[in-house]
């Protein structure tokens, strides 16, 4: 059983994090002049790739966060259920741990998907981008 927990945790990480890649790639297409503007006037790689990941970090920062709330309230929910003896279901307590891989995940995930939009961007040829080609 753990084993087939494993590879569903797996598999449906594997889908949030293409989907948020996806999410910020088309960002990124979407302002490729915005960035050409930024780079023109003196941005540099760095502080362009820092917007770039702090983009895709708070999305998934405050997504694992309310997803969080949501199973200690469950939790809570479900205990409250157990004890009445309405259902028959052991203790189990999200730990403080569990809620830290978490947010380290989303952290993970946030720089995985920024990884090709920055190659894409710092190959960008400013002058093209600012043409419309």
């Amino acid at each position: 059983m753990r084993q087939i927990s494993l590879g569903i945790g797996a598999a449906g990480l594997f889908m949030i994090l293409f989907l948020c890649a996806n999410g910020v790639a088309e960002s990124v297409r979407e302002r490729l002049s915005e960035f050409g503007v930024l780079k023109a006037v003196g941005y540099g790689d760095g502080r362009i790739a820092a917007l770039v990941i702090l983009e895709a970090a708070v999305p998934t920062v405050l997504a694992a966060s309310i997803g969080c709330v949501l199973a200690w309230a469950i939790d809570a929910f479900v205990a409250r259920l157990a004890i009445k003896g309405l259902i028959d279901m052991p203790e189990v307590h999200p730990s403080v741990v569990a809620f830290g891989w978490a947010l380290v995940s989303a952290l993970l995930i946030a720089l995985l998907s920024a990884v090709a939009p920055l190659y894409r961007l710092r190959h960008t040829d400013v002058a093209a981008v600012m043409a419309g080609r």
